[in-house]
């Protein structure tokens, strides 16, 4: 059985000194990668944050490709998070935070019948950098979403897919897999970041000093039972 943590410590402190700072430095759009839970879960955080910030913002969830399109013609002021792997694909002068949004591992979950596994291609979400790296001479199949790859596997079309763990976790509590997926190989541990436009110092130096005093992000952890499947 998989067992699963998810802490996250919420605006405990008084934000009336972080708000009367504020200037006319508010971010307005963000995007995110759509279909994702831990998409949602940032989404929600971040909005709490940039209120007691004193600024309200809108989240636009996108593919993974169309989120960095979308940063680079300044459609939207920031994304909500990115590896900074994909430092190197911005062409817009751009600041992140001081420290990470959120610590996640990510791994590569399979079929627990082995041979079945072998059979079938890895399923992976277009435009998440770390799996698009991961998939580079290997045979696989892409989907838009965190979950068309859920479903995929579920169907029968995958044998494995690459994930963060907290994902799967989360898709297992709340709607469950037909067949549970086993973790084979943890990938890395990644560092999530928040992104905005350059113009945006001000206000992204105000937001790390306030996820610094106030620890709204939190690790994200996924104990696991059991070994890996090797």
């Amino acid at each position: 059985m998989m067992r699963w943590v998810f802490v996250i410590s919420m605006l405990s402190i008084s934000s009336v000194t972080f708000a009367e700072e504020k200037k006319d430095d508010c971010p307005r759009k963000i995007a995110s990668i759509g279909e994702s839970v831990l998409a949602d879960t940032g989404e929600r955080i971040l909005k709490s944050v940039y209120k007691a910030l004193g600024c309200e913002i809108v989240v636009q969830a996108l593919p993974g490709r169309r989120a960095l399109a979308a940063f680079n013609n300044s459609s939207v002021d920031g994304e909500l998070y990115r590896l900074r792997i994909a430092e190197s694909k911005y062409k817009r002068s751009f600041v992140r935070s001081e420290i990470p949004i959120f610590t996640i591992n990510n791994s590569l979950w399979a079929h627990p019948n082995k041979d079945l596994a072998a059979q079938l291609p890895i399923g992976y979400v277009r435009g998440i950098l770390w799996q698009e790296k991961y998939m580079d001479g290997r045979r696989g199949k892409i989907f838009n979403s965190v979950e068309d790859v859920f479903l995929a596997f579920d169907h029968g079309e995958v044998g494995a897919f690459l994930s963060t763990d907290f994902s799967v976790a989360s898709y297992q509590a709340e709607k469950g897999f037909q067949i549970t997926p086993v973790r084979f190989e943890k990938i890395n541990t990644a560092s999530l970041y928040h992104y905005l436009g350059a113009e945006f110092s001000p206000f992204m130096k105000r937001f790390s000093m306030f996820i610094s005093a106030h620890s709204s992000f939190s690790e994200l952890e996924i104990p696991m039972d059991g070994e890996f499947v090797n």
